[in-house]
């Protein structure tokens, strides 16, 4: 197309000697298809900065496909001559691309030095922000002509934090940058835009695709970056300033980055960050005056009244729910029923905060009531008659239900007024960190909840079980410090009567299991609608009795530690010459001793041996970490909220539920079915159908094993592999009780199903949990020895031995002589079998298993026994139980959890889920041997009950020394005995160390009302500045993220380093750095900047600040708050709270 040339553009001329001198000329001409136009003369009156020039020029015709030159003369003057310059990235293509031959960066463009800029080099080199910053300034246009990096990058945080910020800051124009043009290939119908390279859709316009990076339905990068990839062009604004750029990018710590591979990463998912929105969410929210706001607060004993009149109706509430999906039970679930309830509400409100869909607020919970309301409302409209049979005809067992739940509660509220206190020196355990996460818990708005003990970061913990308790504290509107008071008592109730309800239910089966000789169409229980139901008005007392004994074993008896407690004390109060008497000498110190502590002396022991000495009761090399072997009480005593204690009724839940697949399955298999003997056998729930409740019950038990993985991951595994056999148990009933291989298909595919459940319900923990402990190894320290093992375990070994002695004999008694005879065939190989064995014991002996002859052998005949194919259910269900929980037991002797503390963890999670199955065990075989023990003669029955005596006395010694011992070794008898765990810190007082090497004594009767105060004032949940100390179990460090929830810095340093092991720990060391140089400095500006960069709200000055730090440092704020940048709007009996004035955000 034909033109007109009238001007001539230069892009950047630039005077290097500068405004001042003689101005340049400059003589223009354009030579036309070999004919010279007149020189134009221009005068230049340029600076030494690059500029764009435009030169008009005489009009010149130019036709279509025409050349023109440009003839340019100059009057002997310096000028500097350029064009734009453009920043590309490499592995990208260069943009402008060449048209029709004609490159752009020989003719046309200058890319910036070095040509295409290298971005995916680790942030941490020390020349990566040079790097940056000299692109930036040298840019006038920066080209983006793909996603590869910026949408890749920050798959990285941790390693690109420079990256992350310099995309941010182009899309957002901190940089001083603006988007001018934007190319995307969007596919569109009718209105509809949907864009595959970003996996987003819009309506009327394109998708905005860019900052930040898209989701996971984002196209791989094969499929968009080589095809029709998008495009960004920025240009340089005047806006852009290098000294603000800089200052931008220097807020990055650097020594926060860590080079990490894609794996890595994935295991640190965000870096363990919150997002900037997420973080503006969580601060705004949150505030601790509007959360816990109960008029109860100030009336704890109505509190706990109203509590457990809450618990009591929720457990009403869904019981139609427990009727319908767990009707394996006889009881159908009456006893889990709570248990369940504040499950399904809890998981209502996490689910929709975790999805954003709701905040995680008391409305919304309120909601999950009333949902659950309706649900259960219209299964019980469904089975009205069915419920209200069974209602009638078992008020009693629920009568009996009711006053056990609060028995237990009331046994355990008693055992915390004793020592009430939410922290205490040396025994007050972890609760600081118990405390804050639930708090933070509370307090979040979204999940996963902010971290108390990691500004910025998100609790990478399996904190569900905070979200589990706090349910019930959220719709009361309890303070955490109250609630934590009643929240033990309440899991202490559901433990016990969880595992009374799994006995009682596993003995009545077995006694449903009539076997009579009518005609079964005469039987009443042949009829599922018969009156004549066989729970009857009275409950079974068998069933009561296993019920009450197995809930004893699990939550009110300890192990047979305490024995060797007492013994030690007594002898060290012996005098020591008595005890060189020749033969008998120890015995006469022993004695002695004895009856000098029984007269009233003081044990020489210390205090707290008679609660701790217990809970490690297995042996350890020298320097090697001991063992945790704690049981329920202990736990409950020692009274830290850890996940494992929360675990302990949903592991009773999801074992429940697998003992009602099973016995559900046994019993809609064969509605009659004539025994060996001849005898008939009716099952309870003859009639009924299978497929209807399957999708139900997958549900359920994929909810229940599922809790456990963000409750305490340890017992996912265990629960997962017993609700695997639950299935197999169902489906090969369902087959007819015979192998076959679509029966290990159906097997396979529905245990997939329910396997998968479990991970889809959780799948938002899932996807942010960090998982650091995932693998498994062998074990090559010490060993448990034999008696150590059976102080642990030596009560329900004597349990498990008679039952297994009368499990053969009655086997023994099938046995025929034909039946023998068929045997010989299979003699040499059951040798050779009994052969490998003995050889098997030996290896593991010599190789110093001291424990495995006793497991192996008991597990052996368990399981064989287990295998008899006419085996009532209930009794096979405890065979599979108890060599469940012996296997457990040999397995943390051979095996250890990748990155534990010797094998500390890994015997603690473990036996704590074996304890659980042996109670349930322990309860149910302990009634069914009580008639065979009375036949027995005289002599065999006094052993056996001489035996059981001894053994339940010297498990029971244990709560009753220990109760008294925990409360004695209160930090002050003077405070009220009272369920608010905060009302002994006005009594309260400690000595502590301080910066110069003197002793302090810290009250905490002035952190105690300055704590109050920022309960009651301070809004949302912003970061809170507090000491830090490096000896946690001695000094009330991080007591304001403990009783506010509110986020500190960091935490305690070794849990910190556990809850982030994903990431460096020198993170956590920087953070601790940060904090002491924050204190410490004199430098109001560096001061500045740490607040900057942990986006400090308030700073908490209070006695154990100015134990720590010098007084310099502190004296530094008050200069701070005279000019402005602090406000001090807390000033009392030594504590000082400051609050930071017009701070930038770059964090939580």
């Amino acid at each position: 197309e034909d033109g007109t040339i009238t001007a001539v553009r230069f892009n950047f001329l630039t005077d290097p000697d500068g405004p001042g001198g003689t101005l340049p000329v400059l003589r223009l001409a354009l030579d036309a298809n070999g004919g010279a136009a007149p020189f134009v003369e221009t005068t230049l009156n340029l600076t030494q900065e690059r500029e764009a020039v435009v030169l008009d020029l005489p009009d010149t015709f130019a036709a279509a496909d025409s050349n023109h030159q440009l003839i340019a003369n100059g009057d002997g003057s310096v000028v500097r001559a350029g064009t734009t310059r453009i920043a590309n990235e490499h592995w990208d293509d260069l943009l402008p691309v060449a048209i029709n031959g004609r490159y752009a960066y020989s003719s046309y463009y200058t890319e910036v030095s070095g040509g295409q800029r290298p971005v995916t080099y680790p942030d941490s080199d020390p020349q990566k922000l040079n790097d940056i910053l000299a692109w930036l300034d040298e840019a006038d246009y920066i080209s983006l002509s793909s996603q590869r990096a910026m949408w890749h990058l920050p798959r990285l945080p941790l390693t690109y934090p420079l990256m992350i910020r310099y995309y941010e800051g182009l899309f957002n124009g901190d940089l001083g940058f603006e988007l001018v043009a934007q190319f995307h290939a969007d596919h569109q119908i009718g209105p509809l835009h949907i864009s595959d390279t970003s996996g987003q859709f819009s309506w009327g316009t394109a998708p905005n695709v860019g900052w930040p990076p898209p989701g996971d339905l984002a196209a791989e990068e094969a499929f968009s970056v080589y095809d029709h990839p998008p495009v960004w062009i920025f240009k340089k604004t005047a806006n852009y300033d290098s000294l603000k750029v800089a200052a931008l990018f220097r807020e990055v710590d650097l020594r926060e980055t860590a080079v990490m591979n894609p794996q890595e990463a994935t295991q640190a998912p965000n870096g363990l960050l919150l997002s900037p929105a997420e973080v503006a969410v969580q601060r705004s929210n949150g505030s601790y005056s509007d959360l816990f706001d109960s008029a109860l607060n100030g009336r704890p004993a109505l509190a706990a009244v109203v509590w457990w009149l809450a618990v009591i109706l929720l457990g009403w509430l869904a019981f139609p729910l427990t009727f319908t999906t767990l009707r394996g039970l006889p009881d159908r679930g009456y006893a889990l029923s709570r248990i369940l309830s504040l499950l399904l509400i809890s998981y209502f409100g996490w689910i929709t905060a975790s999805l954003n869909l709701l905040p995680n607020s008391r409305t919304t919970l309120w909601l999950g009531v009333a949902l659950l309301a309706a649900l259960n409302l219209a299964l019980a409209m469904r089975h009205r008659a069915k419920l209200t049979n069974f209602i009638r005809r078992n008020l009693r067992y629920i009568g009996l239900v009711e006053l056990l739940g609060i028995a237990f509660f009331l046994i355990l509220i008693a055992v915390r007024l004793g020592n009430p206190d939410v922290w205490d020196i040396i025994w007050g355990g972890e609760k600081p960190m118990d405390l804050s996460f639930f708090t933070a818990t509370l307090k979040s708005t979204t999940f996963p909840p902010y971290d108390p003990w990691y500004a910025g970061g998100y609790i990478n913990y399996y904190y569900y079980g905070f979200v589990y308790v706090g349910a019930l504290t959220k719709l009361l509107a309890l303070t955490p410090t109250l609630a934590y008071n009643l929240i033990l008592p309440m899991l202490f109730s559901f433990t016990g009567l969880g595992v009374f309800g799994l006995a009682y239910n596993l003995v009545e089966i077995r006694d449903w299991g009539l076997e009579i000789e009518d005609d079964p169409q005469q039987s009443p229980i042949s009829n599922p609608q018969s009156p004549n139901l066989p729970i009857s008005q009275s409950p079974n007392r068998r069933a009561i009795a296993a019920g009450l004994t197995a809930s004893a074993l699990a939550v009110l008896l300890g192990n047979l530690g305490e024995v060797g407690v007492v013994i030690n004390a007594w002898y060290r109060a012996g005098d020591a010459t008595l005890g060189t008497t020749p033969l008998i000498g120890p015995l006469l110190q022993l004695l002695q001793g004895g009856f000098r502590i029984l007269g009233g002396q003081p044990a020489p022991i210390y205090p707290g041996d008679w609660f701790w000495t217990a809970s490690r009761a297995i042996n350890a090399y020298q320097g090697e970490a001991q063992p945790i072997t704690e049981f329920p009480f202990f736990t409950f005593l020692y009274g830290d909220l850890h996940a494992h204690m929360i675990s302990l009724p949903l592991m009773v839940l999801a074992l429940g539920w697998a003992i009602s697949l099973a016995l559900l399955a046994y019993n809609l298999s064969f509605p009659r079915r004539r025994e060996s003997n001849g005898r008939l056998w009716i099952p309870a729930f003859a009639g009924m159908t299978h497929g209807a409740a399957l999708p139900l019950q997958l549900l359920m038990g994929g909810l229940t094993i599922g809790v456990l993985r963000a409750t305490n991951i340890a017992d996912s595994p265990t629960f997962s592999v017993i609700g695997a056999l639950a299935m197999l148990f169902y489906v090969y009933q369902k087959y007819g009780s015979r192998w076959s291989l679509p029966m290990v298909g159906e097997w396979g595919l529905l245990t997939a199903v329910l396997l998968l459940l479990a991970q889809l319900l959780f799948a938002p923990f899932i996807e942010n949990y960090g998982f650091a402990y995932g693998s498994i190894g062998l074990w090559e320290g010490s060993k448990t020895y034999l008696f150590n093992y059976l102080t642990i375990y030596g009560l329900f070994l004597f349990f498990i031995a008679t039952h297994l002695a009368r499990e053969f004999r009655a086997w023994t008694r099938t046995w025929t002589t034909e039946g023998l005879q068929k045997l010989k065939p299979v003699a040499m190989p059951l040798l050779i079998a009994l052969f490998l064995y003995v050889l098997i014991i030996l290896i593991f002996m010599l190789r110093g298993y001291w424990v495995a002859p006793v497991v192996l052998t008991l597990l052996g005949i368990a399981g064989l026994l287990g295998l008899r194919h006419e085996l009532p259910p209930a009794r096979r269900i405890v065979l599979i139980l108890i060599s469940a929980a012996l296997g457990l037991t040999l397995f943390v002797e051979i095996f250890v959890t990748a990155g534990d503390i010797g094998r500390m963890n890994t015997v603690f999670k473990i036996y704590m889920q074996v304890w659980l199955l042996l109670s349930v065990v322990g309860g149910v075989t302990a009634v069914w041997a009580w008639p065979s023990v009375q036949k027995r003669s005289e002599t065999t029955r006094h052993i056996w009950k001489i035996a059981l005596a001894v053994l339940v006395a010297a498990a029971a010694l244990y709560p009753i020394l220990a109760t008294k011992a925990k409360w004695d070794i209160r930090m002050t008898q003077t405070a009220p005995h009272t369920l608010d765990g905060m009302a002994f810190m006005p009594y309260a007082e400690y000595g502590d160390t301080a910066f110069d090497g003197s002793s302090r004594t810290i009250q905490l009767a002035s952190d105690y009302e300055a704590l109050r105060w920022m309960q009651q004032n301070i809004p949302g949940s912003p970061v809170i500045a507090e000491a830090h100390s490096g000896n946690p179990y001695r000094s009330v460090g991080n007591r304001v993220a403990m009783y506010t929830g509110n986020p500190a810095i960091v935490g305690w340093d070794w849990h910190t380093r556990q809850h982030k092991a994903v990431i460096p720990g020198q993170f956590i060391s920087n953070r601790i750095n940060d904090v002491n140089t924050l204190y410490n400095t004199a430098d109001v500006v560096e001061a500045e900047r740490l607040l900057n960069k942990y986006d400090v709200g308030y700073i908490y000055v209070g006695q154990l600040e100015q134990a720590y730090y010098h007084p310099e440092g502190l004296g530094k704020f008050s200069q701070m708050a005279a000019s402005g940048l602090l406000e001090m709007v807390y000033s009392q009996n030594g504590v000082s709270i400051y609050k930071v004035m017009d701070t930038q955000s770059v964090g939580y």
